[in-house]
């Protein structure tokens, strides 16, 4: 698969990436249904002997994923099994392959390669996440003398701290406070060529951008 909108992951990264959706979307009872049949077509069984959910004190939705995810990190080893199972997840394409260093795996495809921010605002608008800042993102900052946006990060932009806290109260904003309303309504990033790597690689996926609401897929 050569195409830009590749991500090499290997078998072990692949699990802990399925993992990462399960945490990350919440209750998708459907689709992890649906890959622990499809996991058990290809071992050949015809579904009625799939192990149950896990007991757990947690409800039964995240029962089932976990047991999903304990069906895939059983199959890693099947590079063509994983590679299904990823794009079952990730509502996209994935082949196994070996990667830039000589390493087995799979490549998924991120759909992204039709994505067009309409800049709606929506996800500055309703940030969902505060996640950190990374060392590359406070290097640039530093770089460029921009102490005003160092002060929004937690911890006073010292080290990777979250995105985005209110200066010398430590609570989280609720919206990007870099966000602009042009006069025709569109909106604007008032520190475009400094932004987070998070938001340059916002949304990461076709699948991300639909349960994130994010409209820059249009209608394909």
């Amino acid at each position: 698969m050569e195409e830009p909108d590749l991500i090499f992951l290997t078998p072990a990264e692949a699990v802990e990436a399925v993992r990462m959706d399960a945490d990350l979307y919440g209750p998708q009872d459907r689709m992890w249904a649906g890959l622990r049949r499809l996991l058990a077509r290809r071992a050949g069984r015809n579904g009625e002997g799939l192990p149950p959910p896990p007991p757990a004190s947690r409800d039964l939705a995240l029962g089932l994923a976990d047991a999903a995810c304990a069906d895939v990190a059983a199959c890693a080893a099947d590079l063509d099994t994983l590679a299904a199972a990823l794009g079952l997840v990730f509502e996209t394409r994935a082949e196994s392959g070996t990667g830039p260093d000589g390493e087995p795996g799979v490549y998924v495809s991120t759909g992204m390669e039709s994505f067009t921010c309409q800049r709606c605002g929506h996800c500055c608008l309703t940030l969902s996440f505060h996640a950190d800042c990374t060392e590359e993102d406070l290097d640039r900052w530093r770089l460029a003398g921009r102490d005003d946006i160092l002060a929004w990060v937690g911890g006073g932009g010292k080290e990777p701290g979250m995105l985005w806290v209110r200066p010398g109260t430590g609570l989280l904003t609720e919206q990007c406070p870099w966000i602009f309303q042009e006069p025709d309504g569109l909106y604007t990033c008032t520190i475009h060529d400094l932004k987070p790597g998070l938001c340059r690689d916002f949304p990461g996926s076709r699948k991300h951008a639909r349960l994130t609401g994010c409209p820059g897929m249009g209608r394909s």
